[in-house]
């Protein structure tokens, strides 16, 4: 989305929410989002089962990043991949 937004609004604007609920379906989020289909860290979990989650959003947010710097810089070297 352009302009001021934040990952929770574009949640909500998007009816990504409604979406995961009809596929039956559930996504990694961290603690600012709150939704019946989001997995998000609790203090009602264990640290151990917190930490899994928080690693695997953490390789997920690097997946986004390396994603965003190969689209900005292969359109500026027009590379491959390799």
């Amino acid at each position: 989305a352009l302009g001021h937004n934040n990952d929770k609004g574009i949640f909500k604007r998007t009816l990504i929410g409604d979406f995961l609920t009809e596929q039956n379906q559930k996504l990694l989020a961290d603690r600012g989002y709150s939704h019946p289909r989001l997995v998000t860290p609790s203090d009602y979990k264990d640290s151990e089962w917190n930490n899994i989650q928080k690693s695997l959003r953490s390789r997920v947010e690097l997946v986004i990043g390396l994603t965003k710097n190969f689209s900005i810089l292969s359109s500026v070297f027009r590379g491959t991949p390799q």
